[in-house]
């Protein structure tokens, strides 16, 4: 409440009715940079004025006459005033009231219009989160930009709205709470009452889809309640895409897998074609070379064999053990070693020492 306004006279009854009087919305239209057009409520459409009345005796009359022309300068000047339970600042809708009088009682009517507390939005964006504008963007690469909605004034910002007309040389790929861009292109956040304690952030990811160009993204914040500072409720970012950030992008989808596969020397199917310097090239290729051994014969030498895939040449054969066995069970109980040979694979028998 501001401290010049006067207050309504303590001696002087409340209201004894009190009845809302709704106003019709206006509306605004906001151009975006494309050409397209959004179309949003300037004010809430709730009640903004009031219709009251007194019921006054002849001294009371006489004093609201005196508070009414003088005080108020003949109704037109804003005053405090507790309407159910709160103080508000209001004035008289046309500077005017109408009464009647039975008996002893005067019956005054007016309207009155309650000064909402100020709101005033401010929209920020930055094209990363240190703030730091791009030097060029890429072809392909991914990007964000991030907006601010701030509350600078004490009241707050009902049905507040951000909209964002995305570069037409941009392609979307995500957004905060999973938004996308509707019908006409447009990336629209409901971001609800904003009040000074809050500041909602909104990122958009990117990706440049264009080699070369100049591309502008617009934004703007609106509200349901009136705003009384406009000028900052938009925001614009124009950036540079050019081929000068390299990023260059190869699927392989292009390139042969079966029966063998390709080697990579020479190849040169990664798009776009200008980002590459030339084709692949290959400095080893490593063979996978299997042998299943399922055409050998079981126990075979393997000197020589070569039905494996890829192999330089057949198997060599450097050393084969045998297993040389000896159960003992031909010898007689406690006989000598010396001569026994009814081993397996020895070269021959026992030497007792």
């Amino acid at each position: 409440m501001p401290s010049d306004l006067s207050i309504w006279p303590e001696v002087l009854p409340a209201p004894m009715q009190v009845v809302g009087v709704k106003v019709d919305p206006r509306n605004t239209r906001t151009l975006m940079e494309s050409g397209r057009i959004r179309n949003r409520r300037m004010f809430q459409s709730l009640s903004e004025t009031w219709e009251v009345q007194w019921n006054f005796t002849a001294d009371q009359f006489t004093l609201f006459k005196s508070f009414f022309e003088t005080d108020l300068d003949n109704g037109a000047r804003q005053f405090s005033i507790t309407l159910f339970v709160d103080m508000v600042d209001v004035s008289f809708v046309g500077a005017s009231y109408v009464f009647s009088r039975s008996d002893n009682l005067f019956n005054v009517v007016a309207v009155l219009d309650i000064a909402a507390a100020p709101v005033d939005l401010e929209l920020t964006a930055f094209e990363s989160e240190s703030g730091s504008p791009f030097a060029q963007l890429g072809w392909g690469a991914h990007y964000s930009y991030t907006f601010v909605v701030t509350a600078l004034a004490s009241g707050p910002a009902l049905g507040s709205i951000l909209t964002v007309d995305l570069a037409d040389n941009f392609s979307f790929i995500s957004a905060t709470g999973g938004i996308v861009p509707d019908s006409d292109g447009l990336l629209v956040f409901s971001l609800g009452t904003v009040t000074p304690s809050a500041s909602p952030e909104i990122v958009i990811v990117f990706a440049a889809n264009v080699t070369e160009g100049t591309a502008v993204t617009t934004a703007v914040v609106t509200t349901d309640s009136e705003d009384i500072d406009l000028s900052n409720n938009s925001a614009t970012i124009t950036d540079s895409v050019g081929i000068a950030v390299p990023h260059a992008i190869d699927t392989f989808e292009s390139y042969s897998v079966f029966p063998l596969p390709d080697d990579l020397d020479g190849l040169n199917s990664g798009q776009p074609a200008t980002r590459w310097a030339a084709g692949y090239a290959s400095r080893t290729f490593f063979w996978i070379v299997p042998d299943t051994f399922e055409t050998y014969t079981a126990a075979d030498d393997l000197d020589g064999l070569d039905d494996g895939d890829h192999w330089a040449s057949g198997y060599s054969s450097r050393y084969y053990f045998y297993v040389v066995l000896d159960t003992f069970e031909s010898y007689t109980a406690a006989d000598d070693l010396d001569g026994l040979n009814d081993g397996t694979l020895w070269d021959s028998a026992y030497a007792s020492r």
